[in-house]
């Protein structure tokens, strides 16, 4: 991986490019591409972005780039690529294809881990299916360049003998008995997706972190996926985060129901709605290992249909439940969407060393027992950051946190809605440096430092007393 000083030397002699030389320049973030904030001598705040090597080449960029500027000029709601000083969408600095977009205000629509109950990804989710209909409508209208260098999506690209991301049923962790279901899967799959007829450039990644909520309304970015492929699987990479969600089926309905405003979407299209969640959950690898998916029996119906229900050949109003979704026995559905549990963090606070160690405690907001600070993981941190950044939301902690978790713990979380949710949570443990009297939490939970003893004796979890112990 490249250092940031050398990915800021990068971004500096990329800013030649832009005519933004010695402006202000930020790192923001680092996935498969290293994003930079900066100035433009406009006065514009944008976002200057180093590709990843080895995905796309300066051609196929270039061409997403293309794409997105006419989708934006048809008023489609997606990130606006700046071109150079040149006019190129793209410059190349020591190899590495470097563009630049329009700086976006706000945040991301949901995060991956984050349960659908009370979320913006439900709450949005008619507006998310009207922005996808919106940018298939323009792109059938000819927003989409001539020349379209980009890989597709189409059936063997997704779950052909080579994929392009790999044999999935082949991953060393699969035995041999779930390498045979997946391969199952995979050609049932297979032999649904040929009937459906809406192919076409699609942006292949509409995941949660991809979707923005500004003051306007959700902009959609980050098109390094994009290419040829089936239109419903856009609505489908929209849902996999979401499976094994109790409230998947009114995402799908929410979801579905806006796509419909913008753009015909055919009964036996929607049919085949249930064969492209499998293709876009196997091909993005999340289906079967959802963080918050649980061993609990999914959802009777994903009803989609304009009724609130899927037709079936006769034109009848039958629900599409989730095991006609692919036609596989529930251990099979429950493989390919379930896990038994849900990930959280927590952080074991500690002050003293030896005799004088103390652990902190803190209360629970609804029965006000003894717990940890615990939380979901976030985005762009890392499981101990998110430990860190929950112990002083809810304790005002300050410190250093060791970078590996010292064990486990599993609880029952019962939800708003009734439901339970069965979750590990991996253990971190803080070095407290202080403590803030100002943090989000004050007032809403009791503190305190007690000894590992003392608090092994007061939460309930027999895992953490075990943890706990290890501090006396």
């Amino acid at each position: 991986m490249m250092e940031d000083a050398a990915a800021y030397d990068l971004a500096r002699e990329a800013q030649r490019a832009w005519l933004c030389m010695g402006a202000p320049l930020q790192l923001i973030w680092r996935s498969e591409n290293i994003v930079f904030g900066t100035i433009l001598p406009s006065g514009t705040k944008a976002a200057l972005r180093l590709h990843r090597p080895g995905y796309q080449d300066a051609p196929a960029i270039a061409a997403e780039l293309a794409w997105s500027a006419r989708l934006c000029d048809a008023g489609v709601a997606v990130a606006e690529p700046l071109p150079a000083a040149n006019g190129a969408w793209v410059a190349m600095v020591d190899g590495l294809v470097v563009s630049c977009l329009r700086w976006i205000e706000g945040r991301p629509l949901g995060e991956a881990v984050a349960p659908l109950e009370n979320s913006a990804v439900l709450a949005r989710a008619g507006d998310f299916g009207a922005l996808i209909a919106d940018l298939h409508n323009a792109t059938d209208a000819g927003a989409c360049p001539e020349a379209f260098p980009r890989a597709g999506w189409a059936a063997e690209a997704l779950l052909g003998e080579t994929p392009r991301l790999g044999r999935f049923w082949e991953a060393p962790t699969l035995s041999a008995e779930e390498s045979a279901i997946l391969r199952a899967a995979r050609d049932k799959a297979l032999a649904l997706l040929p009937r459906a007829t809406d192919f076409g450039p699609i942006h292949a990644d509409t995941l949660r972190s991809n979707v923005m909520m500004t003051r306007d309304g959700l902009r959609l970015i980050d098109f390094d996926d994009c290419g040829p492929g089936w239109r419903l699987y856009d609505l489908a990479s929209a849902l996999v985060q979401s499976w094994g969600d109790p409230l998947l089926t009114e995402h799908a309905r929410r979801l579905v129901a806006g796509y419909r405003r913008r753009r015909d979407l055919p009964a036996d299209q929607l049919a085949l709605f249930a064969a492209v969640p499998c293709g876009a959950g196997l091909r993005l690898g999340r289906l079967g290992r959802h963080p918050r998916a649980r061993r609990q029996p999914p959802p009777a119906r994903l009803c989609l249909s304009r009724g609130g229900a899927g037709a079936d050949a006769a034109g009848g109003r039958q629900p599409l439940g989730r095991d006609r979704m692919i036609g596989l026995p529930p251990f099979l559905r429950n493989l390919l969407g379930h896990r038994p549990e849900a990930l959280q963090v927590a952080a074991i606070c500690r002050r003293g060393r030896g005799k004088e160690t103390e652990v902190l405690l803190v209360s629970s907001l609804d029965t006000k027992r003894c717990i940890v600070p615990k939380g979901w993981p976030m985005r762009g941190k890392t499981l101990a950051e998110a430990a860190l950044r929950e112990a002083w939301e809810e304790a005002g902690v300050r410190g250093h946190v060791n970078a590996d978790p010292i064990g486990a713990f599993h609880y029952t979380k019962r939800r708003k809605n009734g439901l339970e949710q069965r979750c590990k949570v991996l253990c971190f443990v803080v070095d407290v440096e202080g403590l803030d009297d100002d943090y989000p939490e004050v007032g809403r939970r009791a503190r305190q430092f007690v000894s590992p003893k003392a608090a092994a004796k007061r939460v309930q979890e027999r895992e953490l007393k075990q943890i706990l112990r290890t501090f006396s």
